[in-house]
């Protein structure tokens, strides 16, 4: 009789594990649910995951999860040659992307889930650029560039509805609402705020698709061997469209050391029209490029049209040569396309 008792507490406390294992099976199978998506090439995985109760792949390991139950505002990074893909939540983070990368990204429900954006949504996104590796003179920017397809309803301006803000720290903003947007947008910034605002009764749309592009605006370190023996250097968006106001550029050459041959850099410019500078008695340069040579005192300034046509040529002297570009914020310009060249000369 004992021996049956403690057989029917054995099989009570086996049942009593199985349904407890049932429990937690069921809290872990919600909390997968609740996850934020990954990148790009686990996003079909998790969405099949969660909508597809028939799939009974079960292939995330504790490493992938941790990965994937990252907090608000922290830096997600991406770290490939290939683009990357991201689904915007309604939430707050910070990107942050390796200079010259590019990443496709759009609204919940867009591409796999194939349905309107959500109502009542606020999303601020803050992307960055991280530093050139190994060259700190070279500088990016950010363009954006997609569509927005939002609702018909009446509005008299883009913050009364659902819109898209794309805002850098100096004043260049730009809201996109309506039921067909382009969306077309650069910054010389290296960063950027991407906002996505739905109101609580909104009729939603198909929401926003972009393609978000860390590109090269200027500057670098150049020298004879990575660089060739000549090259060009130019202004920032030239010759789309003239240069950015408030920026700044930085080209430096290296000149190598030799026993035989002194060599030096020549810079000449087929375009060269920067804001005419000011005069007061005295000439002075609002937008400037400025030359430098390690030899002491050896500077000098242009602005205007001085190197144009190539009517004047700056040749360093036999040492390092520093190329600095400065603009103000009254008056931007065409801006430079320079052709520089590492010439070689026998003792």
């Amino acid at each position: 009789m004992r021996r049956q008792t403690v057989w029917h507490l054995l099989i009570i406390n086996l049942m009593i594990s199985c349904v407890s294992c049932k429990v937690a099976n069921n809290e872990h199978q919600q909390s997968l649910k609740e996850l934020p998506l990954k990148e790009d090439e686990e996003i079909p995985k998790i969405i099949n995951e969660r909508y597809n109760p028939k799939n009974q792949r079960q292939e995330l390991d504790l490493d992938e999860l941790n990965d994937i139950e990252r907090q608000d505002f922290e830096l997600q990074d991406v770290n490939d040659n290939e683009d990357g893909r991201y689904v915007g939540y309604c939430k707050d983070a910070y990107i942050l992307m390796w200079p010259g990368n590019s990443r496709k990204f759009w609204s919940y429900g867009y591409v796999y889930l194939n349905e309107p954006y959500l109502a009542n949504c606020t999303m601020r996104y803050y992307y960055n650029t991280r530093n050139y590796p190994g060259d700190p003179f070279c500088r990016f920017g950010f363009k954006v560039t997609g569509s927005f397809e939002s609702h018909n309803g009446p509005y008299t301006q883009c913050t009364d509805t659902d819109y898209v803000l794309l805002n850098d720290t100096d004043g260049n903003a730009q809201y996109y609402c309506g039921e067909q947007s382009t969306i077309e947008w650069a910054t010389s910034h290296n960063d950027f705020e991407f906002h996505f605002v739905t109101k609580p009764n909104s009729p939603r749309g198909k929401g926003f698709f972009v393609v978000i592009q860390s590109f090269k605006l200027c500057g670098g370190a150049f020298n004879m061997v990575d660089n060739g023996p000549t090259g060009n250097i130019y202004t920032p968006l030239f010759p789309a469209s003239p240069y950015p106001p408030n920026i700044a550029c930085t080209w430096y050459f290296a000149v190598p050391s030799t026993d035989s041959k002194e060599i030096s850099v020549r810079i000449g410019c087929d375009t060269f029209s920067l804001q005419t500078p000011f005069n007061n008695g005295t000439e002075y340069c609002l937008d400037a490029v400025t030359f430098i040579s390690e030899v002491p005192g050896n500077i000098k300034t242009y602005c205007g049209n001085t190197l144009d046509s190539k009517n004047h040529v700056v040749i360093g002297t036999h040492a390092d040569l520093l190329v600095t570009f400065r603009s103000d914020t009254t008056i931007q310009d065409v801006g430079f396309n320079c052709t520089y060249e590492y010439i070689l000369y026998a003792e």
